[in-house]
Parts: structure tokens; C-alpha cells; sequence
């Protein structure tokens, strides 16, 4: 996803049925990348000195975050 894309959406209530195990592990494995991305764009958007650059990263910031929450949502409909 680039930019302020969002993740496409799935129908909630039958997410269960689409999401086999291997694709939920999947989507752990993504979860976990998304969060060593947040938490790299932090710890630099605190040491970036550029206004640009610091910008850019606390975009990255922001958008990951809302990734994740998205991300945890599938999840959690989808545990049972």
C-alpha cells in the first residue's frame, strides 16, 4: 500500500471463512513487520534533524499505525 492507502476491506462477518490458517499466519507475520516499521519511523522521526525528512516519517508513522489497527481488526474477527 502506498501513501494514505487504506487496506481493502473485507465483509466482517465472513471473514472467518476466508482467512485459512495459513493465511492467518500470514497475516501475523505481516502484523509483526508492521510493527518494527512503526517503531523504526518513530525512533528516526525523534533523530531526524530535516523538517522534510522528519515529516515524512511521522507520515510513515501515522499511516503505519492505522495499518496495524486494521490489521488487528481482521485478526480479531477471525480468531475464534
Amino acid at each position: 500500500l502506498k501513501g494514505g492507502e487504506r487496506m481493502p476491506q473485507l465483509n466482517q462477518t465472513t471473514q472467518a471463512q476466508q482467512l485459512a490458517q495459513h493465511e492467518k499466519l500470514d497475516v501475523h507475520e505481516y502484523l509483526s513487520f508492521k510493527n518494527v516499521c512503526a517503531t523504526k519511523a518513530l525512533a528516526l522521526s525523534k533523530l531526524a534533524k530535516d523538517p522534510g525528512l522528519k515529516s515524512l516519517l511521522e507520515d510513515d508513522l501515522r499511516i503505519t499505525q492505522n495499518q496495524i489497527q486494521e490489521i488487528g481488526n481482521i485478526l480479531s474477527t477471525t480468531i475464534q
